[in-house]
Protein backbone atom coordinates (compact mmCIF):
# COMPACT_ATOMS: atom_id res chain seq x y z
CA UNK A 1 0.00 0.00 0.00
CA UNK A 2 1.28 3.52 -0.64
CA UNK A 3 1.78 6.12 1.23
CA UNK A 4 -1.10 7.85 -0.79
CA UNK A 5 -3.40 4.63 -0.62
CA UNK A 6 -3.00 4.28 3.11
CA UNK A 7 -3.66 8.08 3.83
CA UNK A 8 -6.86 7.47 1.49
CA UNK A 9 -8.19 4.61 3.25
CA UNK A 10 -6.73 4.22 7.10
CA UNK A 11 -6.05 8.70 8.27
CA UNK A 12 -9.86 9.45 10.04
CA UNK A 13 -10.97 11.74 12.11
CA UNK A 14 -11.84 9.88 15.41
CA UNK A 15 -15.74 9.71 16.28
CA UNK A 16 -14.22 10.07 20.05
CA UNK A 17 -11.61 12.42 20.50
CA UNK A 18 -12.00 14.39 17.09
CA UNK A 19 -7.89 13.28 16.64
CA UNK A 20 -7.26 12.90 12.75
CA UNK A 21 -5.05 9.01 13.20
CA UNK A 22 -5.30 5.57 11.79
CA UNK A 23 -8.07 4.34 12.51
CA UNK A 24 -8.05 0.61 14.58
CA UNK A 25 -11.92 0.32 14.06
CA UNK A 26 -14.89 0.91 12.13
CA UNK A 27 -17.97 0.73 14.84
CA UNK A 28 -21.44 2.36 14.71
CA UNK A 29 -20.23 5.67 16.12
CA UNK A 30 -17.61 5.67 13.63
CA UNK A 31 -14.10 5.36 12.92
CA UNK A 32 -12.38 4.59 16.14
CA UNK A 33 -7.95 5.84 16.71
CA UNK A 34 -5.65 3.39 18.34
CA UNK A 35 -6.08 5.53 21.55
CA UNK A 36 -9.53 5.71 21.91
CA UNK A 37 -9.53 1.86 20.85
CA UNK A 38 -7.58 0.91 23.70
CA UNK A 39 -9.54 3.03 26.14
CA UNK A 40 -12.76 1.79 25.03
CA UNK A 41 -10.85 -2.19 25.78
CA UNK A 42 -10.83 -0.57 29.53
CA UNK A 43 -14.47 0.21 30.18
CA UNK A 44 -16.53 -1.93 32.51
CA UNK A 45 -19.63 -2.25 34.01
CA UNK A 46 -23.22 -3.13 33.64
CA UNK A 47 -24.47 -2.23 30.52
CA UNK A 48 -27.75 0.51 30.10
CA UNK A 49 -29.58 -1.08 27.72
CA UNK A 50 -29.57 -4.93 28.54
CA UNK A 51 -28.08 -4.53 32.26
CA UNK A 52 -25.49 -7.33 31.74
CA UNK A 53 -22.23 -6.98 33.23
CA UNK A 54 -19.37 -6.83 30.87
CA UNK A 55 -17.13 -4.88 28.64
CA UNK A 56 -18.24 -2.05 27.50
CA UNK A 57 -16.31 -0.38 24.27
CA UNK A 58 -20.01 1.05 22.17
CA UNK A 59 -21.63 4.02 23.22
CA UNK A 60 -25.18 5.08 22.83
CA UNK A 61 -26.73 7.93 21.20
CA UNK A 62 -26.18 10.04 24.51
CA UNK A 63 -22.31 8.42 24.47
CA UNK A 64 -22.87 6.51 27.16
CA UNK A 65 -20.79 3.68 27.51
CA UNK A 66 -22.66 -0.05 26.17
CA UNK A 67 -22.07 -3.07 25.01
CA UNK A 68 -20.97 -4.62 21.89
CA UNK A 69 -24.29 -5.91 21.34
CA UNK A 70 -26.18 -3.35 21.84
CA UNK A 71 -23.77 -1.09 20.17
CA UNK A 72 -23.95 -3.70 16.80
CA UNK A 73 -20.07 -3.98 16.66
CA UNK A 74 -19.79 -7.15 15.06
CA UNK A 75 -16.37 -7.99 16.03
CA UNK A 76 -15.99 -10.20 19.40
CA UNK A 77 -13.65 -9.54 22.36
CA UNK A 78 -13.84 -12.75 24.03
CA UNK A 79 -10.15 -14.84 24.93
CA UNK A 80 -9.89 -17.79 22.69
CA UNK A 81 -8.41 -19.39 25.86
CA UNK A 82 -9.77 -17.88 28.91
CA UNK A 83 -12.87 -16.62 27.49
CA UNK A 84 -12.14 -13.02 29.41
CA UNK A 85 -13.53 -10.35 26.85
CA UNK A 86 -11.10 -7.39 27.28
CA UNK A 87 -8.51 -6.25 24.74
CA UNK A 88 -7.42 -8.83 22.33
CA UNK A 89 -3.54 -9.26 21.75
CA UNK A 90 -1.70 -12.09 18.99
CA UNK A 91 -3.71 -14.95 18.52
CA UNK A 92 -7.25 -13.56 20.06
CA UNK A 93 -5.34 -14.25 23.45
CA UNK A 94 -5.99 -11.27 26.50
CA UNK A 95 -2.77 -9.47 28.21
CA UNK A 96 -3.47 -11.98 31.15
CA UNK A 97 -2.90 -15.35 28.56
CA UNK A 98 -0.04 -13.18 26.49
CA UNK A 99 1.87 -12.78 29.63
CA UNK A 100 1.44 -16.12 30.69
CA UNK A 101 2.92 -17.12 27.49
CA UNK A 102 5.02 -15.09 27.06
CA UNK A 103 6.81 -15.74 30.65
CA UNK A 104 7.06 -19.21 30.27
CA UNK A 105 9.13 -19.13 27.29
CA UNK A 106 11.26 -16.23 29.00
CA UNK A 107 11.93 -18.39 31.86
CA UNK A 108 12.28 -22.13 30.22
CA UNK A 109 14.81 -23.80 32.05
CA UNK A 110 15.49 -25.65 29.07
CA UNK A 111 13.19 -28.25 29.68
CA UNK A 112 9.42 -26.78 27.98
CA UNK A 113 8.81 -25.81 31.72
CA UNK A 114 9.45 -22.87 34.02
CA UNK A 115 12.61 -23.00 36.39
CA UNK A 116 11.37 -23.87 39.24
CA UNK A 117 12.64 -20.88 41.00
CA UNK A 118 10.95 -18.45 39.06
CA UNK A 119 7.43 -19.74 39.93
CA UNK A 120 6.88 -17.44 42.72
CA UNK A 121 7.90 -14.16 40.05
CA UNK A 122 5.52 -15.70 37.24
CA UNK A 123 3.03 -16.03 40.23
CA UNK A 124 3.27 -12.30 41.66
CA UNK A 125 3.77 -10.95 37.99
CA UNK A 126 0.30 -12.68 36.79
CA UNK A 127 -1.27 -11.68 39.66
CA UNK A 128 -0.66 -7.85 39.46
CA UNK A 129 -2.85 -5.58 38.02
CA UNK A 130 -2.21 -3.95 34.58
CA UNK A 131 -0.31 -6.74 32.41
CA UNK A 132 0.28 -4.65 29.34
CA UNK A 133 2.67 -3.04 31.80
CA UNK A 134 4.11 -6.19 32.15
CA UNK A 135 4.34 -7.20 28.44
CA UNK A 136 6.00 -3.87 27.63
CA UNK A 137 8.76 -4.32 30.36
CA UNK A 138 9.50 -7.67 28.87
CA UNK A 139 9.83 -6.63 25.63
CA UNK A 140 12.62 -4.81 26.46
CA UNK A 141 16.20 -6.60 25.28
CA UNK A 142 17.88 -6.32 28.15
CA UNK A 143 15.10 -7.91 30.61
CA UNK A 144 15.25 -10.61 28.00
CA UNK A 145 18.68 -11.38 28.34
CA UNK A 146 18.86 -11.21 31.90
CA UNK A 147 15.54 -13.36 32.72
CA UNK A 148 16.77 -15.63 29.91
CA UNK A 149 20.15 -16.34 31.57
CA UNK A 150 19.02 -16.63 34.96
CA UNK A 151 16.60 -19.39 33.87
CA UNK A 152 18.88 -21.65 32.48
CA UNK A 153 21.60 -20.84 34.55
CA UNK A 154 24.00 -19.35 32.44
CA UNK A 155 23.58 -16.06 34.85
CA UNK A 156 24.01 -17.49 38.95
CA UNK A 157 20.27 -16.55 40.82
CA UNK A 158 22.78 -14.80 43.57
CA UNK A 159 23.27 -11.36 44.80
CA UNK A 160 26.75 -11.41 43.77
CA UNK A 161 25.53 -13.04 40.25
CA UNK A 162 23.04 -10.26 39.67
CA UNK A 163 25.64 -7.69 41.06
CA UNK A 164 27.52 -8.05 37.96
CA UNK A 165 24.90 -7.57 35.43
CA UNK A 166 23.70 -4.12 33.46
CA UNK A 167 21.99 -2.28 33.45
CA UNK A 168 21.70 -1.43 36.75
CA UNK A 169 17.98 0.12 36.63
CA UNK A 170 16.98 -3.73 34.58
CA UNK A 171 18.56 -5.35 37.26
CA UNK A 172 17.10 -3.42 40.27
CA UNK A 173 13.72 -3.61 38.74
CA UNK A 174 13.98 -7.17 38.19
CA UNK A 175 15.14 -7.42 42.50
CA UNK A 176 12.05 -5.37 43.65
CA UNK A 177 9.40 -7.45 43.13
CA UNK A 178 7.85 -7.03 46.69
CA UNK A 179 5.18 -4.59 46.07
CA UNK A 180 2.78 -2.77 48.46
CA UNK A 181 -0.29 -5.77 47.62
CA UNK A 182 2.23 -8.14 49.67
CA UNK A 183 2.91 -5.83 52.51
CA UNK A 184 -0.91 -5.53 52.88
CA UNK A 185 -1.67 -8.93 52.73
CA UNK A 186 1.43 -10.19 54.81
CA UNK A 187 -0.06 -7.41 57.89
CA UNK A 188 -3.65 -8.55 57.27
CA UNK A 189 -2.82 -12.68 57.83
CA UNK A 190 -0.30 -12.27 60.34
CA UNK A 191 -1.48 -8.98 61.81
CA UNK A 192 0.21 -8.29 65.39
CA UNK A 193 2.67 -11.47 65.38
CA UNK A 194 4.62 -9.63 62.87
CA UNK A 195 5.21 -6.33 64.19
CA UNK A 196 9.44 -7.65 64.90
CA UNK A 197 9.47 -7.51 60.95
CA UNK A 198 8.38 -3.92 60.32
CA UNK A 199 11.87 -3.22 61.90
CA UNK A 200 13.31 -5.19 59.11
CA UNK A 201 11.47 -4.33 56.21
CA UNK A 202 12.16 -0.73 57.39
CA UNK A 203 16.16 -1.04 57.79
CA UNK A 204 15.17 -2.79 53.84
CA UNK A 205 13.69 0.17 52.40
CA UNK A 206 16.06 2.70 54.05
CA UNK A 207 19.34 0.57 52.86
CA UNK A 208 17.54 0.26 49.51
CA UNK A 209 17.17 -3.00 49.03
CA UNK A 210 13.70 -2.94 48.29
CA UNK A 211 11.19 -0.29 46.98
CA UNK A 212 9.47 2.58 49.46
CA UNK A 213 6.32 0.94 50.72
CA UNK A 214 3.42 1.88 53.36
CA UNK A 215 4.14 -0.31 56.14
CA UNK A 216 0.50 -0.26 58.67
CA UNK A 217 0.83 1.44 61.33
CA UNK A 218 1.71 -1.16 64.43
CA UNK A 219 -1.36 -1.18 66.37
CA UNK A 220 -1.08 -1.40 70.88
CA UNK A 221 -4.46 -2.26 72.69
CA UNK A 222 -4.13 -1.14 76.49
CA UNK A 223 -6.91 -0.02 79.13
CA UNK A 224 -7.84 3.52 78.41
CA UNK A 225 -7.46 3.93 81.99
CA UNK A 226 -4.62 2.48 84.02
CA UNK A 227 -5.41 -0.41 86.46
CA UNK A 228 -6.34 0.45 89.78
CA UNK A 229 -4.22 -0.73 93.15
CA UNK A 230 -7.01 -3.03 94.94
CA UNK A 231 -7.53 -3.96 91.16
CA UNK A 232 -4.24 -5.57 90.69
CA UNK A 233 -4.07 -6.98 94.24
CA UNK A 234 -7.62 -8.89 93.44
CA UNK A 235 -5.86 -10.36 90.39
CA UNK A 236 -2.57 -10.95 91.82
CA UNK A 237 -5.10 -12.88 94.94
CA UNK A 238 -6.78 -14.72 92.44
CA UNK A 239 -3.42 -15.78 90.19
CA UNK A 240 -2.01 -16.93 93.40
CA UNK A 241 -4.89 -19.00 94.70
CA UNK A 242 -7.00 -19.99 91.91
CA UNK A 243 -5.60 -23.74 90.97
CA UNK A 244 -7.85 -23.90 88.45
CA UNK A 245 -6.09 -21.65 86.42
CA UNK A 246 -3.05 -23.31 84.30
CA UNK A 247 0.52 -23.13 86.16
CA UNK A 248 1.88 -21.50 83.59
CA UNK A 249 -0.64 -18.21 83.44
CA UNK A 250 -0.53 -17.87 86.83
CA UNK A 251 3.65 -17.38 86.95
CA UNK A 252 3.50 -15.17 83.77
CA UNK A 253 0.84 -13.40 85.28
CA UNK A 254 2.25 -13.14 88.53
CA UNK A 255 5.49 -11.67 86.78
CA UNK A 256 3.47 -9.23 85.23
CA UNK A 257 2.00 -8.20 88.20
CA UNK A 258 4.67 -7.93 90.28
CA UNK A 259 7.18 -6.76 88.23
CA UNK A 260 5.40 -5.51 85.62
CA UNK A 261 7.43 -7.89 83.20
CA UNK A 262 6.55 -7.46 79.23
CA UNK A 263 5.19 -10.98 77.92
CA UNK A 264 8.17 -10.29 75.62
CA UNK A 265 10.79 -11.41 78.37
CA UNK A 266 8.79 -13.84 80.35
CA UNK A 267 8.47 -16.24 77.74
CA UNK A 268 12.11 -16.24 77.08
CA UNK A 269 12.21 -16.96 80.61
CA UNK A 270 13.70 -20.83 81.40
CA UNK A 271 14.48 -22.71 84.70
CA UNK A 272 17.46 -21.21 84.56
CA UNK A 273 16.67 -17.76 85.48
CA UNK A 274 14.97 -19.46 88.90
CA UNK A 275 16.83 -18.93 91.93
CA UNK A 276 15.68 -20.77 94.60
CA UNK A 277 16.62 -19.26 98.15
CA UNK A 278 14.93 -21.97 100.19
CA UNK A 279 12.65 -19.09 101.96
CA UNK A 280 9.19 -20.16 102.78
CA UNK A 281 6.28 -18.27 100.75
CA UNK A 282 2.33 -17.30 101.60
CA UNK A 283 -0.04 -20.86 100.87
CA UNK A 284 -1.15 -21.11 97.30
CA UNK A 285 2.44 -21.37 96.36
CA UNK A 286 4.80 -23.99 97.01
CA UNK A 287 6.95 -23.84 100.11
CA UNK A 288 10.19 -22.16 98.31
CA UNK A 289 10.15 -18.72 97.19
CA UNK A 290 11.23 -18.38 93.44
CA UNK A 291 13.00 -15.32 92.67
CA UNK A 292 13.74 -14.24 88.49
CA UNK A 293 16.37 -12.86 87.23
CA UNK A 294 16.07 -11.39 83.44
CA UNK A 295 17.19 -13.33 80.81
CA UNK A 296 20.09 -12.39 79.07
CA UNK A 297 19.58 -10.56 75.69
CA UNK A 298 19.46 -12.65 72.82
Amino acid sequence: MTPEEYERWMIRDCARCGRRASKSAEWSDGPICRTCYDRAMRVRGRCPCCDNDRLLPGRDTDGAPICRDCAGIVRDFFCDRCGFEGLLLGGRLCEHCTLADTLARLLDDGTGRVAPAFLPLVKILLEMDRPKSRLIWLRNPNVVRLLQGLATGSIPLTHDGLHQETPWRTVTHLRDQCQQADIDAWHTECGATRRPTQSFLRWCMTSGRMPRLTLPPAVITQDSEPLHQHRRLAILRRVLNDVSLPLRARVAGALVLLYAQPVSRIVRLTVDDVIDDETSSPSGWETRRPRCRSPSPT
